[in-house]
């Protein structure tokens, strides 16, 4: 299950570092983005007390 957004992108091969921040919390993924093919990445926050 998932309670957060979901982000979809198109981008050219190459290098890409993603940032992300909820809740002041941030998270920070290289990702690299084949000629052919894709790539997924997810990034989880722990739940607030």
């Amino acid at each position: 299950m998932s309670d957060g957004p979901f982000l979809f992108v198109k981008r050219p091969p190459g290098r890409y570092r993603v940032v992300a921040s909820a809740d002041g919390k941030e998270r920070e993924q290289t990702l690299v983005v084949p000629a052919k093919g894709g790539v997924s990445s997810t990034m989880r926050w722990t739940p607030a007390s």
